[in-house]
């Protein structure tokens, strides 16, 4: 294990070669020149994958060990790092490196942490940490490359990068494969810069609060509804807390009547929907005709009903919709950060964790004018004078 500090800024001038750890050290920045490659001398990690990862040759960069901000890795054009297929750790306020740099650890990670608490982190957008695009490119790391910022609350964009990344509490990481060593995650992959099949669209994010990086509540509550009531009766709703049937209901658990489809969140796989226009706190799932507690918790099933009042005795279309009590915020709030905009901004909104399928409310009429036998399997209809649903020949 070598170790090199310096007071100042430590500059490679010459290509240098280094069996076993390395660890740079210094005060006022790091610059390469040149190259620095680290011989892997530890054993095989998880031979079965063949994937080379060695242990024993970590490096270790600090280019702010005085933690005092404004110290950067510089890495100047055609120099770099090779960790021969060992892990890379780089701490600094800053990470600069010019066009033909490279660093690379092989299957190996690559972290780089913020050196000061508090600092801003840029991928793809200026900030106290500023990374591009194009320099992240320039990082090769099969084992997962993560980029880290320094104490809760401080702020993480991410703009227009072009590789799909994860966000994971207190990083942003890429590149993590199954086969390598990377850290596991099971959280789908966002973009940021282009349109990809199946993978939501996040062209800018700012990650700031613990919201926008863990990983969403997965329970799927699940509510059995009636497919027609006729007008003047109660909607009674069967309701499980999980389809899995993990959970139980929580005290603050609740669920609302709404018209069909008004004021819902959207299902866009683009981040904010441009097709939403209205998109506020004020808004998302505030329209609820009545709210309904779950009780004191604890149940795996329940019944709900609605009285008529709750629909003020209206023909026509609606839908249940389950707030979860523990979500991130509680009674189903979900606070993250603004999408679309480079500065942080709170954005609150009650998340419904699962929707039910649409009920009819209906006129009852034996609808002389139409008859079953004539249409096979009509049982509803819309009246064309008063524009009221109705049943007919029940």
């Amino acid at each position: 294990m070598s170790t090199i500090s310096a007071k100042g800024t430590l500059t490679l001038v010459s290509t240098s070669t280094q069996a076993g750890t390395v660890t740079l050290n210094a005060g006022q920045g790091v610059v390469l020149q040149d190259s620095l490659t680290g011989l892997a001398q530890g054993t095989k990690l998880h031979s079965e994958w063949a994937n080379e990862y060695k242990t024993g040759n970590h490096l270790l960069i600090n280019a702010d060990s005085d933690s005092s901000g404004d110290c950067a890795l510089i890495v100047s054009s055609n120099a770099g790092v090779v960790n021969a297929n060992s892990n890379i750790q780089i701490i600094a306020w800053d990470v600069d490196i010019a066009a033909g740099a490279f660093i690379d650890s092989g299957t190996g990670w690559v972290r780089i942490n913020a050196s000061t608490p508090m600092q801003t982190v840029g991928l793809g957008t200026a900030a106290d940490m500023h990374l591009t695009d194009g320099e992240l490119w320039m990082i090769s790391a099969q084992g997962s490359l993560a980029v880290y910022r320094n104490g809760k609350n401080s702020d993480m964009v991410v703009h227009q990068i072009s590789q799909l990344y994860k966000a994971e509490p207190e990083r942003i990481v890429f590149n993590q494969d199954f086969w390598t060593n990377a850290d596991m995650s099971t959280e789908e992959p966002y973009s940021s810069n282009s349109a990809w099949i199946g993978v939501v669209k996040k062209e800018t994010q700012v990650h700031h609060l613990d919201n926008d990086f863990l990983p969403t509540v997965e329970y799927i509550p699940v509510m059995d509804v009636p497919e027609i009531v006729s007008l003047g009766m109660e909607i009674i709703i069967e309701w499980t807390a999980d389809q899995l049937g993990s959970r139980l209901s929580n005290e603050y658990d609740w669920v609302g009547l709404f018209k069909k489809g008004e004021c819902a969140q959207t299902q866009s796989m683009e981040i904010p929907d441009p097709e939403q226009l209205v998109n506020t706190q004020n808004y998302v799932n505030k329209c609820y005709l009545q709210a309904v507690s779950l009780g004191r918790g604890g149940f795996t099933t329940g019944t709900v009903r609605f009285q008529p009042e709750a629909y003020a005795f209206t023909a026509g279309q609606y839908e249940v919709r389950y707030f979860l009590g523990e979500s991130r915020d509680s009674n189903g709030y979900v606070c993250t950060s603004m999408p679309g905009v480079l500065d942080y901004s709170a954005n609150c909104l009650l998340h419904a964790q699962a929707t039910s399928s649409p009920i009819s409310v209906v006129k009852a009429s034996s609808a002389e004018s139409l008859d079953r036998n004539q249409l096979p399997g009509l049982e509803v209809y819309q009246d064309s004078d008063d524009g009221a649903m109705y049943t007919v020949g029940f």
